[in-house]
């Protein structure tokens, strides 16, 4: 089991940072040099080796924060942490977890590494995994050193359109027309339906003649909602083609809404459907007005509805994003990191 070494020789993990300790492979060890004083000849090494064994930490200085000043050794040569899953540092994904000699064990690196309690499982192991559902969740289990180890597996959830993380912003959604079904996203798991009836028709054809069309949030105000503030609203998604832009201080005719509001001084834009809403905005926007362009806009209210996946697919998505990650072991960078939440429970993030 790996071990935490204590070293108080700070300029020691100075001059492995800045390049003067640099590792020797014909004396296997760290020899010190000083590109400012090429000429000099240095004497002072370094040979982890001689007391550390692979997979043993090293700390340098009295800076005890996180794992400020600390290295691994792998062996041969000392690394620092990785710092791809947590900025702190984290074990990196070369000293993995499973039965074969030269393997480590779960935990075998909290007490070595603080902050967090990430382990790398070996390509056999990854292989070994067993996925299962239980009451609509899904888990893993995996045996390591003649223990049996619970995956608690976290599937990502999708916000992008979600009305709190999209306010005030416009994005352009490739849309298509399956089954006299609109639908959008690259996983292919939403679908867009008109708010009435009566615009179904008419987004379909919007979509047919051009599948590329924007998504934005429209306010409108709620049943009790006061017209002088407009303190209560509600947001709704609206899919639009644009169509004319003018410079709203430009602007002499009537303007027919729906339009795009577009405050180019905060890189804000809305959609606006009534007259109120539009004076309502100009009043509190008066110092601005010579930033806002609006854009006349044909487009209608939508409602985005989530194409729930059953537990079978689920697990079918987890297994391949697993095989997937063995398929691509060699890349460190696209291994998977589990977190033990207690003694035999596991954490990963798909």
């Amino acid at each position: 089991m790996p071990i935490l070494h204590e070293n108080k020789n700070q300029w020691i993990y100075d001059a492995y940072c800045n390049g003067k300790f640099k590792y020797n492979s014909e004396l296997e060890l760290y020899t010190y040099s000083n590109p400012s004083y090429p000429h000099r000849k240095y004497t002072k090494t370094f040979d982890p080796k001689f007391f550390m064994s692979r997979g043993d930490v090293i700390h340098f200085g009295n800076d005890t924060y996180r794992n400020n000043n600390k290295l691994i050794f792998d062996g041969k040569e000392l690394l620092h942490l990785y710092t791809e899953i947590d900025d702190y540092g984290s074990v990196p994904p070369t000293f993995v977890v499973g039965d074969e000699p030269g393997d480590f064990n779960i935990g075998d690196f909290e007490n070595l590494i603080d902050h967090n309690s990430i382990n790398w499982l070996s390509k056999d192991k990854l292989k070994e995994i067993q996925i299962y559902h239980e009451n609509g969740n899904i888990y893993g289990k995996v045996v390591i050193r003649n223990e049996l180890y619970t995956i608690n597996i976290n599937l990502p959830e999708d916000y992008t359109f979600h009305t709190a993380y999209f306010h005030g912003s416009v994005k352009k959604i490739n849309c298509y027309i399956v089954n006299d079904i609109i639908k959008f996203n690259e996983k292919n798991n939403f679908l867009i339906k008109t708010k009435y009836d009566d615009d179904d028709n008419k987004l379909k054809n919007l979509i047919k003649k051009n599948n590329n069309i924007n998504i934005a949030t429209c306010t409108i105000k709620s049943s009790t909602s006061t017209p002088a503030s407009f303190s209560l609203m509600e947001s709704l998604w609206f899919a639009y083609n644009e169509l004319s832009t003018t410079k709203l201080i430009d602007i002499t005719n009537n303007i027919k809404f729906p339009i795009l509001w577009k405050n180019l001084l905060n890189n804000y834009n809305h959609i606006i459907n009534d007259l109120e809403h539009f004076e309502f905005l100009k009043f509190n926007y008066t110092n601005q007005l010579d930033y806002i362009y609006i854009t006349e806009i044909i487009g209608y209210p939508i409602i985005i509805e989530e194409i729930k996946k059953n537990i079978n697919e689920l697990i079918n998505d987890v297994q391949n994003k697993i095989n997937k990650s063995i398929e691509n072991y060699d890349d460190i960078n696209k291994r998977l990191s589990f977190n033990r939440e207690s003694k035999n429970i596991l954490e990963i993030y798909l």
